[in-house]
């Protein structure tokens, strides 16, 4: 009896130590993404809404993410701001995005997964329940 006990506690030590482990893999990820994501200028280099390629909707404008929260996005003369942050939700990193509904930029204001990075481009995706389509949108840094 004593050595199904034994078993029991260690598996559960065991899985324990492994979602524990998971969640500052996320942590590490997000803060690199932070860190990346708040120096330079970004352009859409792809965006696909339920496998529609709308990244034309996005050609011009530039994007600077401010450590505050802010977004502005630029096009020409014109100026747009919205918030953005950035939080680890279900052990998965994620990128935040919200601009006025006014404006076409609105399309961008999602819960964004981040499933990859590199040191000049953002890899992100959104999965809408209920809807059956993913959005992917990919950031290219251009400064």
């Amino acid at each position: 009896m004593k050595t199904n006990a034994r078993s029991i506690i260690a598996i559960s030590a065991l899985a324990l130590a492994y979602l524990a482990w998971k969640k500052p893999a996320a942590e590490v990820e997000l803060r690199a993404v932070k860190s990346l994501v708040t120096k330079g200028k970004w352009k859409v280099n792809l965006y696909r809404d339920n496998g529609v390629d709308e990244t034309n909707n996005y050609t011009g404008y530039e994007f600077q993410f401010k450590p505050n929260g802010t977004v502005i996005a630029s096009k020409d003369e014109s100026l747009l701001s919205g918030t953005w942050r950035s939080a680890v939700d279900g052990r998965k990193p994620k990128l935040y995005m919200e601009f006025a509904s006014s404006s076409h930029l609105d399309e961008l204001s999602e819960d964004w997964q981040i499933t990859g990075h590199e040191s000049d481009s953002l890899e992100l995706e959104d999965v809408t329940p209920g809807k059956g389509g993913v959005d992917y949108l990919n950031l290219q840094k251009i400064s």
